[in-house]
């Protein structure tokens, strides 16, 4: 029942992400290993479901889970070092990655963290204001982001942002092969 339940709310809430459906894999396999053991025509089938299952444990634990543990080999970690290393409590920063992006920033970094597409004009000035003392950095992925992103979000209105963003003055601070983070110097 629960995994139904798993399946249906990723079916709704993001459908475009096929993490969230391979996660259910382990959970029916054992459930298959289950209902076959009990009946002795299908001993061959619950061995290679067995087989299948550990060999998927050790593919995960080895192609997954092991290289994550060097942040030199972390996507997440790779495109927002600048925010992961220089971000302080002092700052905050305004990004737009999807889920994962956005948990990342706010689980390794000491800056405060908004969401793009939950912006208006009187926040950001009111950001600006709050974090006089830091900075109020941008992530391109709020007006630019990758193909892969904006699929994960279609209810993203770009064009918006761009135009809200356009009413300041952005200058590059940092910069890596992922994306660009601005910071907000002022309004124009």
């Amino acid at each position: 029942m629960i995994i139904a339940v798993f399946f249906v709310l990723n079916s709704v809430i993001v459908p475009t992400n096929l993490e969230l459906y391979i996660g259910i894999l382990p959970a029916v396999m054992l459930l298959l290993i289950v209902y076959l053991s009990g009946n002795s025509h299908h001993r061959s089938g619950v061995w290679g479901l067995w087989a299948f299952a550990i060999l998927m444990l050790v593919t995960n634990l080895l192609g997954s889970i092991v290289p994550q543990t060097d942040k030199t080999d972390d996507y997440w970690h790779a495109v927002n070092q600048y925010v992961i290393e220089s971000g302080e409590s002092s700052d905050v920063i305004i990004s737009e990655g999807g889920y994962v992006n956005d948990s990342y920033i706010q689980l390794f970094s000491q800056a405060k963290f908004e969401q793009g597409r939950l912006l208006t004009q009187p926040r950001i000035d009111e950001l600006l204001l709050q974090f006089r003392h830091g900075r109020v950095l941008v992530s391109s992925w709020v007006f630019a982001p990758p193909p892969e992103i904006s699929i994960q979000l279609p209810e993203y209105d770009l064009p918006r942002a761009k135009q809200l963003f356009s009413q300041y003055d952005l200058q590059p601070i940092a910069k890596n092969q992922y994306q660009t983070v601005f910071q907000i110097v002022s309004s124009r």
